[in-house]
């Protein structure tokens, strides 16, 4: 996932939010707005690319309807969730489910990559090592 180190750069705006709802992502708000929260616990990341990139890798395996969440937390660990489940997450073999949370501890990040299955049809493709690639 990619951070702008330099403070006061790329701050996370409301137009930001609007252009993740539009995607279709759910947000469960805490006491804060996810702008506040952006900009104060992960200052610098570029979360609109992050899902825009998951939803353009994971929408053509998904069977619709998609269920996309991003869920936020401000108590101490501060944690980000996000979750893209297809309609059919929990077969085995053709359902698509994803879950990672961002989690800051202090002055750490910990990305946990707490649940990914992708349907059979699109495995062995290189999926996953992207996927991996936008979370780190």
């Amino acid at each position: 996932m990619k951070f702008t180190n330099k403070p006061g750069q790329n701050l996370f705006s409301a137009e930001e939010v609007t252009q993740i709802e539009a995607l279709g992502f759910s947000i469960t708000a805490g006491s804060i707005s996810l702008t506040d929260f952006i900009n104060n616990y992960f200052p610098g990341l570029h979360l609109l690319q992050y899902l825009e990139d998951i939803d353009s890798l994971l929408s053509p395996l998904a069977l619709p309807p998609i269920t996309k969440c991003l869920y936020y937390f401000e108590k101490e660990p501060q944690m980000l969730i996000v979750q893209y489940l297809s309609a059919n997450y929990d077969d085995e073999k053709n359902g698509l489910a994803l879950s990672r949370a961002f989690v800051k501890k202090q002055d750490e990040l910990i990305v946990e990559h707490d649940y990914f299955r992708i349907p059979l049809a699109g495995r062995n493709q290189g999926a996953g090592k992207s996927l991996l690639r936008f979370s780190l």
